[in-house]
């Protein structure tokens, strides 16, 4: 089990994880060098409870926001160094939001959730300061589950409609969906999760599939790569097939990435021309 829940150990990079982070951090680099419309905004207490925000001057009032939320497994990166998918969304007008918060085992995952639900309350008051009427929430690995935890939460649920709607697309990135198959793995050493919490916060649990069936949901991606662990795309094709019997949602896409691997998956989302980018693009430029 410790293979399957490794998507290094499936990709063809023998030193994945050491590239990915130099890949990332570097790209960020660029992104913090080049862009000056930036804003640092704090949601929590904690220090890496924080917005980094691009784009959303005053003369930009009304553009949609694209929300990011990294992965690591809920104890690894950070949001300092995922700033990469955020040059074509400035080029193309659209604001972004990367969301950084705590890791384990400095907080539980409870705690993290937790957090996350308090970053998207402040992205909507800011969404809401600036007129936005499009929020576009992408996560990646864990923050594909974090995504979920959002649209499962009671503060979700209890949004006036017209502030709901505001969540127009979500876009899970290799998504992490049901999180018992990480208890008696490596992963869950800093995690410290037992079956009750495991249950309770997997997005593919009964009670999560039951919140999601009770609330209008944004058209919803779930794409893994060709590349990945097959636990991952097996965790993709099974949310995915979850989502399409719900009658509340507003379409489902589900995607293969033709050789890209967990990492490359969202690496590139620095360049205008990578199939992700391009349809994020093309979804909020002509739908949104």
């Amino acid at each position: 089990m410790d293979k399957l829940v490794s998507p290094s150990q499936w990709s063809e990079r023998p030193n994945v994880i050491e590239e990915h982070v130099a890949f990332v951090t570097k790209e960020s680099e660029k992104v913090h060098s080049s862009i000056l419309d930036h804003a640092t905004k704090y949601y929590g207490n904690r220090p890496s409870n924080k917005l980094e925000i691009f784009g959303l001057s005053q003369k930009n009032k009304g553009t949609p926001i694209f929300v990011y939320i990294s992965g690591g497994y809920w104890q690894e990166l950070s949001g300092d160094i995922s700033l990469y998918p955020v040059q074509p969304q400035f080029d193309e007008g659209i604001s972004s939001i990367i969301v950084d918060y705590s890791r384990a085992p400095i907080v539980t995952m409870q705690d993290i959730v937790e957090e996350i639900i308090e970053a998207s309350k402040l992205i909507l008051d800011i969404a809401l300061e600036h007129k936005t009427k499009s929020i576009i929430l992408a996560g990646h690995s864990a923050g594909g589950q974090l995504c979920s935890m959002v649209l499962t939460s009671d503060w979700f649920a209890s949004l006036p409609k017209p502030h709901r709607s505001m969540f127009k697309a979500v876009f899970h990135l290799s998504g992490v969906f049901r999180l018992k198959p990480l208890l008696k793995t490596y992963v869950n050493d800093k995690l410290q999760m037992d079956e009750e919490l495991a249950e309770r916060l997997s997005p593919l649990s009964l009670g999560n599939l039951r919140k999601l069936g009770e609330t209008a949901l944004p058209h919803t991606f779930i794409i893994a790569g060709e590349k990945d662990s097959p636990l991952f795309i097996e965790q993709a094709k099974e949310f995915t097939s979850e989502m399409i019997k719900m009658s509340n949602i507003q379409g489902v896409t589900f995607q293969i990435i033709p050789q890209m691997d967990h990492f490359n998956l969202v690496e590139n989302l620095c360049s205008k021309n990578y199939t992700i980018t391009k349809n994020i693009l093309y979804l909020i430029n002509n739908y949104l």
